[in-house]
């Protein structure tokens, strides 16, 4: 068992605090989503380098849709709201209180919806976002899941409804929902406030 903190709340966070306030309202906009359809895949190739145009060329490529995840098993699929206080395409019409919500607290890099499918796992892998860029992972649960973790480092932390669990993106880390249905959440990299 790791002596180093892993796992945060809005105890440390507190500007984060309204989210798990308003998860309810949240979860009500969550978009909907037929496991029957096939979902177009994303992919992990993030741009490199300091080519703004080709950044933004990118990201203008980003729909208000329900995209299947990079590990592309059919279990992982995410939905974009936000990237850098903006929203993505239509996710102000689509999710109005929500991008509302984002845009009121501020500092966020990147936010969206992530369903993990029933008996899913997202497999173990880190993010080029944490502590040593000045910002960190959020993953509150929207759905009424009573089997569904993260992990971080190999800790395991039981994910709740309604509640913000707090973690350095750049440590390994991954998923699992071992209920029989979907386990949702908002994901947000935020900026770590000065």
């Amino acid at each position: 068992m790791s002596t180093k903190q892993l796992f945060y709340s809005t105890n440390e966070f507190p500007h984060l605090k309204s989210l798990e306030d308003n998860w309810s309202t949240i979860a009500s906009e969550i978009p909907y989503f037929d496991p029957n359809r096939t979902y177009p895949r994303r992919t992990n190739n993030w741009p490199t380098g300091s080519n703004k145009s080709e950044f933004e060329n990118y990201l203008a490529s980003f729909k208000s849709e329900w995209c299947e995840g990079w590990q592309g098993n059919h279990e992982w699929f995410n939905f974009p709201l936000i990237y850098n206080d903006t929203p993505i395409d239509k996710a102000d019409v689509i999710c109005p209180k929500t991008t509302e919500l984002l845009k009121c607290i501020g500092g966020f890099t990147i936010v969206g919806f992530s369903l993990l499918a029933p008996h899913g796992r997202l497999v173990a892998h880190t993010d080029a976002t944490g502590q040593k860029f000045n910002t960190m992972a959020g993953n509150l649960l929207l759905t009424e899941n009573t089997d569904a973790s993260v992990y971080v480092l190999d800790n395991q932390h039981l994910h709740t409804q309604g509640n913000l669990v707090i973690f350095d993106a750049t440590h390994v880390h991954y998923a699992d929902n071992n209920d029989s249905k979907p386990r949702v959440i908002l994901y947000a990299d935020f900026k770590i406030p000065m």
